[in-house]
């Protein structure tokens, strides 16, 4: 009788949705092909939810062999499930490996219910494991694990051994029961092209576990488009490190354009851009959004400044051809997204708000991504030289893990985040996360966003000082329905400091998810927006004149193109063309305001009628896709009797 392997890869929806256990399944579809292993194992069902423990437990019938792939979002999970599978199946071997595995092995001390541990890529090692298990359970010369043998840990070298035949899972049938079992949730799909990045980055543990780049064979690239195509999968997400990097990667995004106009699906593709690619990756994001199939282009920086830049390792693209890249993607009508890394060593207040701030004189106007800097057990950064060179304190976390369901009695995972380095002390870093949620809640997300480009481009009011000025205003007005929010923002930080909080925010008036900071914040404003109008009124005077006529129309203006929820269609009539002067701004061009009579048509009607949809809609998704404001309006113009219209 075949004995029992079960593979354990437990995530958390998002939504109505979740991700095929993706590493779980290539670990698999490389072990089975082998004859002396499909003879001897049966493969049983991945455990892809997290599952409550006891109900995983009964899942697991009669397990000879459980491994389990680890991530952030699934560690302690499965230290819960594994501690209790061995203790009601004390002959289960149990394989831990993933991301969340350090090297050497010092886990098999720590947990005695561990044992074997996988390092790096683990195909070859897994299916070498199991090819040993029942004949002694010798793994001598085994490379990349760590093992127990006559009672003492040995760790062969650190060195996977990289198969060049890497047989695809979803091409050898292996998610096909979930396809067909599944009632619940919609499946989203992993893909990945190529492995490895040539990059070192020091916050990663990408480049330091393999520099090199492997391509996988492009018929096995072809077949898997086919696959996710006929299947009927929505979404998919490219996991190379620097998709773009390649010329045959246009070939690869043609093949998802037209599996696309052939069936429908995928409908939507994300990847993780090359940076050092520019043309080659405007030209992929540019065929994806003319079929609307791009979540967006990446225009990553972590930082601007040089000495942060140094202490990880890692050169920017130029700001000029930043500027550049903002002004085509912003005209081409494409989302860009940048992203920031807070916490970073070299890092301080005044270079982080400054270079968030170069970011918006750049053009970036809708979506600036600032993520926490967390130490990863197998980056550079996780070395404990490094962490006292740069005296590193870090806390450990509930889980950042955004968008996905908020589930009571299930063990998540945690985060151990930078809150203090030899640049950044404890209270900067507050002060920083402060002022990067003010810039996304106000400008990203659009409820001053008009104002603020007014002010930059007529009155030479710099980004940084509006922003600067419009947290003090919120710290001093502190029962306004803005400065509520930002205090519920800091007392979430000062929680974090001490270890009690996570960084996210839940309102079930929201739906069952888990929110980031700056958007919890944004709903919470949004569900007041006319008080919140009147209550910034104070703050916006103070950069006009008492009789200024331009005032109260760019107010309107700003209400009219918030996507707003409740709302009816409505034509808004100014005296202005804000309109055209923001399109202009929007591609890096100063144009004069026209005085000139002109209506807008506003199709409220559009936006989601209830707060679920709306938050996930338009605050989520809206993020990387459409924006939280109106870019396209139909405008007519009144001005010299004429009709002209746009």
């Amino acid at each position: 009788m075949k004995k029992n392997v079960y593979l354990i890869q437990a995530d958390c929806t998002y939504g109505n949705s979740i991700y095929f256990p993706y590493a779980a399944g290539v670990l698999a579809a490389y072990a089975w092909q082998f004859p002396e292993i499909n003879e001897r194992f049966h493969l049983g069902q991945f455990i892809y939810k997290r599952e409550d423990i006891d109900k995983a437990l009964i899942m697991l019938d009669s397990p000879s062999v459980a491994a389990f792939s680890c991530y952030m979002w699934n560690y302690e999970y499965n230290l819960l499930l594994a501690r209790r599978l061995k203790e009601k199946h004390r002959d289960c071997t149990i394989i831990f490996g993933g991301h969340q595995v350090p090297p050497g092995g010092a886990y098999l001390e720590e947990y005695p219910f561990i044992d074997v541990l996988l390092h790096g890529e683990g195909e070859a090692g897994f299916a070498k494991v199991l090819k040993r298990l029942g004949g002694g359970n010798d793994f001598d010369g085994i490379n990349g694990i760590s093992y127990r043998k006559d009672g003492q840990v040995i760790s062969n070298s650190a060195f996977s051994d990289y198969p060049e035949n890497y047989p695809s899972p979803y091409l050898c049938g292996l998610f096909d029961d979930m396809l067909a079992t599944e009632k619940e949730l919609v499946f989203n799909g992993l893909f990945e092209s190529n492995r490895g990045c040539p990059y070192r980055c020091a916050y990663c543990d990408w480049g330091e576990l393999n520099t090199s780049v492997r391509k996988f064979p492009i018929k096995r690239i072809l077949d898997e488009i086919k696959w996710f195509s006929d299947n009927k999968i929505e979404y998919c997400y490219c996991s190379d490190a620097n998709f773009g990097m390649f010329e045959r990667d246009i070939d690869i995004a043609e093949a998802f354009i037209q599996a696309k106009q052939k069936t429908g699906f995928p409908q939507k593709f994300q990847a993780t851009y090359a940076k050092n690619n520019i043309e080659r990756v405007f030209k992929i994001v540019s065929r994806f959004n003319e079929v609307n199939m791009s979540k967006g282009a990446t225009v990553s920086f972590q930082t601007m400044s040089e000495e942060a830049l140094c202490s990880i390792g890692r050169k920017n693209i130029s700001v000029e051809k930043y500027k550049e890249l903002m002004s085509r993607y912003n005209e081409a009508g494409i989302v860009a997204y940048s992203e920031f890394i807070l916490g970073l060593p070299g890092e301080t207040y005044e270079s982080f708000r400054d270079g968030l701030c170069l970011l918006l004189e750049s053009g970036q106007h809708f979506s600036i991504n600032v993520f926490n800097c967390e130490v990863l057990i197998n980056s550079e950064m996780g070395n404990p030289e490094y962490i006292e060179k740069h005296k590193i304190k870090t806390v450990k976390t509930p889980l950042n893990q955004y968008h996905c369901e908020q589930l009571d009695g299930v063990v998540s995972g945690s985060s151990r985040i930078i809150v203090e380095t030899s640049s950044m002390n404890s209270e900067m870093w507050l002060k920083s996360h402060m002022f990067s949620n003010c810039v996304r809640v106000f400008h990203n997300l659009g409820l001053l966003q008009c104002f603020a480009i007014f002010l930059r481009m007529e009155r030479d009011v710099p980004y940084c000082l509006f922003y600067e000025g419009l947290l003090l205003w919120l710290e001093k007005n502190g029962g306004t329905i803005s400065g509520k929010a930002f205090k519920k923002i800091e007392d979430t930080l000062f929680g974090v400091l001490e270890e009690k909080n996570a960084l996210t925010y839940y309102n079930e008036k929201y739906g069952n998810l888990i929110w980031p900071l700056e958007e919890g914040a944004y709903l919470d404003i949004i569900s007041d927006i006319d008080e919140f109008y009147d209550e910034i009124l104070p703050f916006l005077h103070r950069w006009f004149d008492k009789d200024d006529s331009i005032f109260r129309q760019l107010l309107k203006y700003q209400q009219s193109v918030l996507k707003a929820p409740f709302r009816d269609d409505e034509e808004a009539r100014f005296k202005y063309d804000f309109f055209g002067y923001f399109r202009s701004a929007y591609k890096n061009e100063r144009v004069p305001l026209q005085k000139s009579e002109n209506t807008l048509q506003i199709p409220f009607s559009s936006v989601p009628a209830n707060w679920i949809d709306f938050a996930r809609e338009i605050v989520w998704f809206g993020r990387k896709g459409d924006s939280n404001i109106f870019l396209n309006l139909k405008q007519s113009f009144t001005a010299d009797g004429g009709a002209n219209k746009k």
